[in-house]
């Protein structure tokens, strides 16, 4: 079975994050948008200085919020202009009130100061998460307002060159709208109302934080008011987190860099892994073979025999080694084999009582299985689906076909997974033992049920996913988070949560440590050659991923993958995959820890140590 990214097979380019806000900020900035406008005749007065958690508001804790009005405006000399055709200018954004009106609505002052030039410093590492929001006025139809806020370097100026936005590949910087960070106000055109988000990790104390307009081009336009804030947030990487944060082994389009060259697939890929210090292994519970490594796969598999069931699978001499390793927790994709010719059958033909026997059936064999071979040694084993939105999307083309319903569909996997969930149950029930076995679900489509977040023309007719038409109606012990759709997204933690709301726990997964947060993140990546080997933008994407996750407590957050099984250039890119790559890297979407010619991606491999660093 090929992996690929529901997002990349519909041909979409990445969202960098720009979006709105919302909550508290969105609130805020409205009730103050409608103060100005109800008060416009009025003087405004010089607000001071606070830093302070006694200010006008007192925010959330690691917060720095400020109003700031009466920006004034600076021209940028020509020599320093990216456009040989026009003169464009900027208004630098000053914090310490001393030309416009600034007032601090909560400083955290162990953490932000105004700088004398008036910038943001941060003073200590960590994660800054920055909101902007502006509103300006004077544009005309044939000059139209165009506002943007970006995090800038020491200057205060956008880079040349920048090429961050989406759909924005041409390096035209600041001639267009390539600007980090960047978003348009409303171009109708005399008003323009913005906001604009960025993500920073702060590696050093006294970094500055510097935000600027730059209307284009330069000759009828003010912004007039801004609503700033920036939540810092410390990194995880001061305890030991080798269990939540690890890697997938699951495919690979070349020859994987194996110490026994003569290890099946799913072997080799796992003892790298655990060599690298993780102490969770996500994999899948299948008869895996690979191009690369078919020979020695296909020997391995051989002794199975021809109607095996998944804890035959589970049993044998491949799992039992990985399963013997000195991984405490597995992640595995795991599918009965009640129904050999299609593993998501359900979709399409329902679940007979039979089937729904066969499947509890197997999966109380396979849970009866693991408990009682790897008693005493404490283990944690969670069973899991593979992107059910997906399966989904599948099952509703399906249904339009032979004259069923969606919520067919949705009934099909609801019983499909009460199923499952019945047999790990059972098996729970019987055996005495300190492994644990949970079973989990995984959704992908879940930032698409989020209000206001995707239109409903974007939706399309494919409107119900897991989130809001499944989960609802099962009880499970986890949720896992294919999160290809809501990654890059700055609120990303906002579509985890949205999941989490989701889940109905079982009366067992009350009683376990995850009871409090029980989503973690079963994919996610950013791959070197797909995001053009920028590496400030990967990192930072990567690093709010994992915060995310660890901010909340989730179980896992698990990088996809070791090597890379996707083909994203060329011939068969997506639809073939591995089967037409023909040996050039930069026809892989780089979603790796180990190249194909053996190299390390250390901006990945580097970062994910980070959270073993105290173990």
């Amino acid at each position: 079975r090929l992996k690929r990214s529901s997002e990349h097979a519909a041909g979409r380019k990445p969202d960098y994050g720009v979006m709105k806000s919302r909550g508290l900020l969105e609130k805020l900035v409205l009730l103050l948008f409608a103060a100005f406008s109800t008060a416009s005749s009025k003087k405004l007065e010089p607000l001071p200085v606070q830093l302070a958690s006694e200010g006008a508001e007192v925010g959330t804790a690691n917060t720095f919020r400020a109003q700031v009005f009466n920006i004034p405006t600076r021209d940028l000399e020509l020599s320093k202009a990216t456009c040989a055709d026009a003169k464009w200018g900027y208004q630098q954004i000053s914090l310490n009130g001393r030309d416009n009106m600034v007032g601090v609505l909560n400083g955290a002052p162990d953490i932000f100061e105004v700088a004398a030039e008036g910038g943001l410093r941060v003073l200590k590492k960590g994660l800054l998460r920055v909101t902007a929001s502006l509103r300006g006025s004077g544009g005309t139809e044939s000059k139209p307002l165009i506002v943007g806020s970006s995090a800038f370097k020491a200057n205060g100026l956008p880079p040349a060159g920048s090429n961050t936005l989406e759909g924005a590949f041409d390096n035209s910087g600041a001639c267009k709208t390539s600007l980090d960070g960047f978003a348009e106000g409303n171009c109708n055109c005399k008003n323009g109302n913005t906001t604009v988000s960025k993500i920073i990790e702060v590696s050093e104390p006294g970094y500055v934080l510097n935000v600027a307009t730059v209307p284009f081009t330069g000759e009828w336009w003010k912004i007039e008011e801004l609503e700033l804030e920036a939540h810092w947030s410390p990194l995880h990487t001061n305890a030991c987190h080798n269990v939540e944060v690890a890697v997938t082994n699951w495919g690979s389009c070349y020859t994987a860099h194996f110490a026994n060259k003569e290890d099946p697939f799913l072997l080799g890929g796992a003892k790298l892994l655990r060599q690298l210090g993780f102490k969770t292994l996500k994999t899948t519970l299948a008869a895996k073979v690979q191009k690369p490594t078919e020979t020695y796969d296909k020997a391995a598999w051989s002794d199975l025999p021809e109607n095996y069931s998944i804890a035959n699978l589970a049993n044998h001499s491949v799992f039992r080694e990985i399963f013997e390793m000195g991984f405490s927790h597995y992640v595995l994709v795991a599918y009965t084999r009640a129904v050999t010719w299609d593993s998501n059958y359900y979709r399409v033909h329902g679940m007979s009582e039979k089937n729904k026997e066969k499947e509890q059936q197997e999966m109380y064999e396979l849970t009866k299985h693991l408990m009682q071979e790897y008693n005493g040694t404490g283990k944690t084993f969670v069973l899991q689906n593979w992107e059910g939105d997906n399966v989904l999307i599948g099952g509703y083309e399906k249904a339009e076909e032979n004259n069923k319903t969606r919520q067919f569909v949705q009934q099909g996997m609801i019983d499909w997974l009460t199923a499952r969930q019945a047999g790990v149950n059972q098996a729970r029930e019987e055996v005495k033992s300190d492994v644990v076995v949970l079973h989990a679900v995984e959704a992908n489509k879940v930032y698409w049920t989020m209000p206001g977040e995707v239109s409903d023309e974007a939706r399309g007719s494919h409107s119900e996913w897991i989130p809001n038409v499944v989960l609802p109606f099962v009880e499970v012990d986890l949720a896992s988070y294919s999160a290809y759709d809501a990654q890059q997204k700055f609120d990303f933690g906002a579509a985890l949560d949205r999941l989490n709301r989701s889940v109905r726990l079982t009366e067992y997964a009350k009683k376990t440590q995850y009871a409090s947060y029980p989503t973690y993140i079963g994919e996610y990546a950013m791959g070197e050659n797909q995001f053009d080997k920028n590496e400030e933008r990967i990192g930072t994407g990567v690093r709010n991923v994992i915060e995310s996750c660890l901010e909340r407590n989730c179980p896992f957050v698990l990088w996809w993958e070791l090597f890379c099984n996707e083909q994203y250039k060329g011939e068969g890119s997506h639809e073939q995959s591995c089967d037409y790559y023909q040996g050039d890297n930069m026809d892989l979407a780089g979603s790796w820890l180990y190249r194909p010619d053996g190299t390390r991606w250390d901006l990945i491999h580097n970062m994910l140590k980070e959270y073993q660093a105290q173990c």
